[in-house]
């Protein structure tokens, strides 16, 4: 007889002990005398919480949008490592380092944003329309970051603002209009 695995809740059990794990060493850290290795226990609290609120964000919709989901996991994951190679490794590249994490947080960020926005279920027939506005300045304003990070090319700060403004007002008014 075959025991079935649940992917969901060995994900969920596997996100609580690493957190725990985490919060228990950056505690530690804390307690002690001030050195490079705690700053870099500290730096890796945070940035396994930080990722962590990001996959969590991700997961909210893994039924109905599950390439969202995934995407946001899987960039998640990426970041981590990414940023965890970046605070305890001795290399001297920290530019190209940098970008990469930028890029991964980027990413992280944008699926985060797009599944809690995909997680309003309309009311009304408008705010499809709106979700799929917000998630558009979303991608647009991320696709501007990562061009600004990779140096790929340069940016009017105002419209880089507009569409940054635009966003965050899209992101705020979709589910308070859903509510009204």
């Amino acid at each position: 007889m075959t025991k079935k695995y649940n992917l969901k809740k060995i994900a969920l059990w596997t996100f609580i002990t690493t957190i725990i794990i985490s919060a228990l060493l950056g505690i530690s850290a804390l307690s002690g005398q001030y050195s490079q290795t705690n700053a870099k226990v500290l730096g890796s609290t945070a940035t396994i919480g930080g990722f962590s609120l990001l996959i969590i964000s991700s997961i909210v919709v893994y039924k109905k949008y599950p390439y969202v989901s995934y995407g946001g996991i899987i960039s998640s994951l990426i970041g981590t490592f990414l940023f965890l190679n970046f605070i305890w490794s001795n290399s001297n590249d920290w530019d190209n380092q940098l970008k990469l994490v930028g890029d991964a947080i980027t990413f992280s960020v944008l699926f985060a944003h797009s599944a809690l926005i995909l997680n309003i279920q309309p009311r009304k027939k408008f705010i499809k329309t709106a979700q799929n506005i917000t998630i558009g300045l979303a991608s647009l304003t991320a696709l501007i970051i990562i061009m600004m990070i990779n140096e790929s090319i340069d940016f009017n700060i105002q419209f880089v603002g507009i569409i940054a403004i635009a966003n965050v007002a899209m992101t705020i008014l979709t589910p308070v209009l859903n509510r009204t």
